[in-house]
């Protein structure tokens, strides 16, 4: 969205702001399981209600993941430009694609557990056991599908084009 605008320089101190938001990411992350392990060892039940206070932590993350994913991005797009020809600079989006499918995907299981969305299941079924099913699916299908260019480009031989620089007689 901020195409248009002129590109900021590249500075080591704001690449190393940008930098630090996935650290953050990886960080509440580890966090987001580190709570969500304490209240399964406490024996809590959760509420189901997506609003509740034991679900804000989940919620906490929309923030914090879209900053990061925003950074990452940007950190990407660095890394294309100063890697013209690289057949691997693909590599880091197919990453950061699975991370968004993948968290997405909790959240959004989350989100109809939580809202009631999800209520036309059989009778010998609970919601539970169809939500795990259904995000096993499709975590089986994102990972094979998305997956598979991403070995196919990781053991391919990496090839760099020679950057040639246009220099005049007076340089």
């Amino acid at each position: 969205c901020l195409i248009p605008c002129r590109k900021p320089l590249v500075t080591l101190s704001r690449l190393s702001v940008v930098s630090f938001m996935p650290g953050l990411l990886f960080c509440f992350k580890v966090s987001i399981l580190a709570i969500d392990v304490t209240l399964l060892l406490f024996g809590h039940t959760f509420s189901g209600n997506f609003f509740a206070y034991d679900n804000l932590h989940n919620i906490a993350s929309f923030p914090v993941g879209l900053l990061s994913i925003y950074c990452y991005n940007m950190i990407m797009s660095i890394v294309s430009e100063c890697l013209p020809g690289n057949t691997q600079k693909f590599l880091g989006f197919i990453l950061l694609i699975l991370f968004i499918l993948f968290d997405c995907l909790r959240l959004f299981f989350i989100f109809l557990t939580g809202t009631g969305m999800l209520t036309c299941v059989p009778p010998f079924l609970s919601q539970d056991l169809v939500s795990h099913i259904l995000k096993n699916v499709i975590k089986a299908f994102l990972a094979t599908f998305i997956g598979l260019p991403f070995l196919k480009i990781a053991s391919g031989k990496t090839e760099l084009n020679s950057v040639y620089i246009n220099k005049t007689p007076y340089d």
